[in-house]
């Protein structure tokens, strides 16, 4: 399954300098090199090497169905730091291009609140949907970002601040997508590409 796991009320982590890869010889299985998920407090995720796993490189979410108690928090308080992450799409074409995503299926529920992305190069698509105070500061992205969701019945995604990142698009999709939110400040980014 996956690389690392942080999962059911994991609390006070340090994931640190290690290098995430998933086999090149087991095309057909999914997995991510860091997730965590279901419950995750005070966590550092920070100068990691990420890389070929087939579905997200650094995943936080929450499952769908549930794994975890209805009334469970979310995940809270984690900062993802000095990460590399390449996506298995950009090294051989196949599996998702997907780098760091605070993401999940559970998406009609709030996924986690007070997260920090920082300083991280991502060769895979980002995304922060369903999270609440977050800043996502100084990385650099390509293909695109996506803040919130185009269907209004997930959750909201609200008080984000993308700041001072470089987002290098691929002409196939819009360099950041802002959709469904509430106070989100994007500001002093450069953008190159886009769809046209």
């Amino acid at each position: 399954d996956d690389c690392i796991t942080a999962t059911g009320y994991a609390r006070r982590i340090i994931i640190a300098n290690n290098i995430a890869r998933f086999s090149k010889n087991s095309p057909g299985v999914r997995n991510s090199g860091i997730e965590l998920d279901d419950t995750v407090f005070d966590t550092v995720v920070e100068g990691n090497m990420v890389y070929g796993n087939y579905d997200g490189q650094i995943d936080v979410h929450l499952h769908n169905p549930p794994t975890w108690p209805a009334d469970a928090p979310v995940n809270q308080r984690i900062v993802i730091r000095g990460n590399i992450a390449v996506s298995r799409y950009r090294i051989d074409g196949t599996g998702a291009d997907v780098g760091i995503t605070l993401n999940a299926d559970a998406m009609e529920r709030l996924q986690g609140v007070d997260f920090v992305v920082e300083g991280n190069i991502s060769f895979g698509l980002m995304t922060v949907v369903g999270f609440e105070r977050v800043v996502v500061k100084n990385n650099l992205i390509a293909p695109n970002v996506a803040i919130g969701h185009s269907v209004t019945d997930r959750a909201l995604t609200k008080d984000v601040v993308f700041e001072g990142n470089i987002v290098i698009s691929n002409d196939q999709v819009d360099g950041i997508f802002i959709g469904y939110v509430d106070r989100v400040n994007v500001a002093n980014n450069i953008v190159i590409g886009g769809k046209p």
